[in-house]
């Protein structure tokens, strides 16, 4: 429990880039720590979602293992994400972890409303985009359905999003 009380007085200081590698360097490896750190992540208080979710993503891009026990939780959390910045870092991690296999067709139809939305922010589709590249490698017939999608939105896209089309048409239009 003393975890979780020295989480929330970080998370209750405020958000910056200080505070969120005071609680990457708190967390450690710790999964005690981490499961902690998720209890905000997933808690019904936006502000600590928020602000849990950029220290949470930044752990799951380096430790994939300390995120593992919560990839279906986080799957959940795309259903109804609290704040933009659990959905972008959710997709963050999935865009770099193993992605079980029954996992991955809700994340390409959630993926695929995210990329050609453009009511999402860049950053969403941005990286809905990395991780249906990523699906695609592994499902052909999605490869061609994934290009034509990308000619479609490139021209509108922003420039971020222009850079990860590119890589799409690079790696699939054959």
């Amino acid at each position: 429990m003393k975890e979780r009380e020295h989480i929330r007085e970080i998370l209750e200081k405020g958000h910056s880039k200080e505070l969120r590698n005071e609680l990457i360097t708190y967390v450690g490896d710790s999964p005690k720590r981490m499961k902690a750190l998720m209890h905000f992540f997933f808690h019904d208080n936006v502000q600590y979602c928020q602000r849990s979710s950029w220290s949470v993503g930044g752990i799951g891009v380096d430790q994939h293992k300390l995120v593992a026990p919560y990839l279906k939780e986080m799957v959940a959390a795309l259903h109804n994400p609290k704040h933009d910045a659990v959905a972008r870092n959710i997709l963050r991690i999935f865009a770099d972890v193993d992605l079980p296999e029954d996992l991955q067709g809700f994340l390409c139809d959630k993926c695929f409303d995210y990329v050609t939305n453009p009511k999402y922010a860049i950053a969403l589709r941005a990286f809905g985009l990395t991780v249906l590249q990523k699906i695609a490698r592994s499902y052909p017939e999605l490869q061609s359905e994934l290009v034509a999608v990308v000619k479609e939105i490139m021209p509108m896209g922003s420039a971020a999003l222009q850079v990860r089309c590119r890589r799409v048409l690079i790696e699939f239009d054959n």
